[in-house]
């Protein structure tokens, strides 16, 4: 088996690495011990092992998979399972209506997730660097937050805009939508 990784709050699942035939029976122990030794741990019939709700404090460690002929002879496998906590990123809002010339700004906090984390910004999906907005300000002040600061509001900036955050396994997002007031007295539509 290669290196092996969970989501916390997820379902993990596993097969056992095995050749030969006929195989008789397969087992699975985590740090020593014969699973499953909990409601959230399932070995199946094909010697599949199923981790439901991952936790790192209870799931991450050494599991070995032990595959059996019916003479007894045994061949085992054992590796390290590393349980990783996504990102979250909390909500900001831009709420109502920005007029021109207006300034305006949003927080990218992330409130859990093990690094590296990389935190991107983008605006109707398109990342922002691709975009040459005037006035847009990103401010990266640590490794768990970013910052999105416009100087001065154009029709142009209105549009959704998403922060994801990454850790290499999962990504989280939040969206909200700007509106800035054109000078002719409308609302520029959000794409």
């Amino acid at each position: 088996m290669g290196p092996l990784t969970a989501v916390a709050g997820l379902t993990f699942r596993v097969a056992c690495p095995v050749g030969g035939h006929p195989i008789h029976k397969i087992t699975w122990q985590k740090d020593g011990s014969l699973l499953p030794t909990s409601h959230r741990q399932r070995v199946g019939q094909d010697g599949t092992l199923e981790v439901s709700d991952v936790r790192r404090d209870q799931d991450q460690g050494s599991y070995s998979c032990t595959a059996y002929d019916r003479q007894g002879q045994s061949d085992s496998q054992e590796n390290f399972l590393q349980v990783v906590v996504p990102p979250e990123v909390l909500p900001f809002d831009f709420s109502g209506v920005h007029g021109e010339g207006e300034r305006v700004g949003a927080s990218c906090i992330l409130s859990k997730g093990d690094p590296p984390i990389k935190i991107r910004w983008t605006k109707d999906r398109v990342p922002l660097e691709k975009l040459n907005l005037p006035n847009i300000i990103l401010i990266e002040s640590i490794e768990f937050s970013s910052m999105l600061m416009i100087t001065s509001l154009t029709a142009e900036h209105s549009g959704r805009y998403a922060c994801s955050a990454s850790n290499g396994v999962t990504e989280a997002r939040h969206e909200d939508d700007l509106f800035v007031h054109g000078t002719r007295g409308t609302i520029t539509a959000v794409h």
